[in-house]
Formats: C-alpha cells, sequence, structure tokens
C-alpha cells in the first residue's frame, strides 16, 4: 500500500512542472509485465506481472535460443498521461529504463507503441506495429519517443502503451521495477494551454481514479 502511495504521490508531483516556455511530465509505469514466448514460436503464452515490485522481481527483455532458459521476452509498460492537455504541442518524450543485470551492453532494444488501456495482456506483447523508438543496449535505456507521444496526446490518449523488445539473439536483460527514480518513467515536454497550472492536481485525480479502477489481465 506505502508503495502504491509513492506512485501515486510522485507522479501527481511531477506530472505538470510547469517552466517559463513549457511543462513537463514525469510518469512512472503504473503497470509492468514480463511477457515469455518459451517455445520460440511468436506466441507469448505467459505473462508475469511485476507492478507491485515483488521481492527479486525485474522487468526482463531478451532472446536467447536453446539449453534450458530458451525463450523471448519482452516488458510491457503502461503510463498514464492524461495530466497533458489534448493536442498540446510535444517537443521532448523520452521512455527510460535502468539495466539491473545481463548483457544489455551487446543488446539493441526497440520499444513499441500503443494507444494505452491501463491494462496487462499477452496479447500486448504482439503489439509491435507501430515503431517508437530504438536504442543499442547500456546501463540506461533512454529512447528516444516523441514522434509517436506526440500522436497519443494529439488523439486525446489517456494511456501511453509500450512494448520493450530485444532485436539480438542470446541476449537477455533485467531492468528495475522497484518503487523509486529507477522505475520505468516516460518524460515528457509540453508546452501547455496558456494560464495551464493545475495539471498536477488534474492528474493526480485521474491518476487514482485509474488505480481504482482498473483490472489486470493475465
Amino acid at each position: 500500500m506505502k508503495r502504491a502511495l509513492w506512485l501515486v504521490v510522485v507522479s501527481a508531483l511531477l506530472c505538470a512542472a510547469p517552466g517559463a516556455h513549457g511543462a513537463t511530465l514525469t510518469s512512472f509505469a503504473v503497470l509492468i509485465g514480463s511477457a515469455y514466448d518459451v517455445e520460440y514460436d511468436g506466441i507469448f503464452e505467459t505473462l508475469r506481472d511485476v507492478s507491485s515490485a515483488p521481492e527479486f522481481s525485474v522487468a526482463q527483455v531478451g532472446r536467447v535460443i536453446g539449453g534450458d532458459n530458451q525463450a523471448e521476452r519482452r516488458t510491457i509498460l503502461e503510463f498514464p498521461i492524461n495530466g497533458i492537455p489534448v493536442g498540446a504541442p510535444v517537443t521532448a518524450a523520452t521512455l527510460s529504463m535502468d539495466f539491473v543485470s545481463g548483457s544489455t551492453e551487446r543488446g539493441v532494444y526497440a520499444a513499441y507503441g500503443r494507444v494505452g488501456d491501463g491494462l496487462l495482456s499477452t496479447a500486448d506483447a504482439t503489439a509491435t506495429a507501430t515503431l517508437a523508438g530504438a536504442q543499442p543496449g547500456s546501463y540506461q535505456l533512454s529512447i528516444d519517443v516523441r514522434a509517436f507521444v506526440e500522436d497519443l496526446v494529439a488523439g486525446g490518449a489517456s494511456w501511453a502503451g509500450f512494448t520493450v523488445v530485444e532485436w539480438i539473439d542470446d541476449v537477455n536483460s533485467n531492468f528495475e521495477v522497484d518503487f523509486g527514480p529507477d522505475r520505468p518513467k516516460l518524460t515528457i515536454d509540453y508546452v501547455p494551454e496558456p494560464g495551464a497550472g493545475a495539471g498536477g492536481a488534474v492528474a493526480l485525480a485521474a491518476l487514482i481514479a485509474s488505480i481504482g479502477g482498473g483490472r489486470r489481465n493475465r
């Protein structure tokens, strides 16, 4: 309960921070899932919900062929973005994930975007029609997703959904999910409407409502 409250409060505090020429929304992932294709046949049979950061949990991304660890692993993320006015110009958007262990330096990581729905499902693992951005592996993934997020904001979406995929075989990496500054986050710079200043309070109310009424599918 305390961890969930941390997520709500921090998301709200950072959600709409007006500056001289714009504002920044920092949205921490409310939902995080790791999906697994053990047979390596394109069908993701298993989805593990690690949103509540149970002990020793990580978000897994990788492609391991053969052996006891064979599986393709993809991470599914859902971020609330309803603190941004519909149609506001987006000047920058970055999806960030912090590396914990594995072989990230050899990988290439891609973030596929979709209109989020505040749910997790195995179908999200194969929602790869829209490439939002990609980056070679490093200890800090910072993937530029501005164009995709701008389209979401223009369409009035309340959630941004991403599926993170590894493109190179025999690379498997684990990323932080714990409640704190290293949890997966989406940082969006945008130009608010003239006189806007209550975005943080609006985002807080919307986020509390979404968490209270949301469901998780496995």
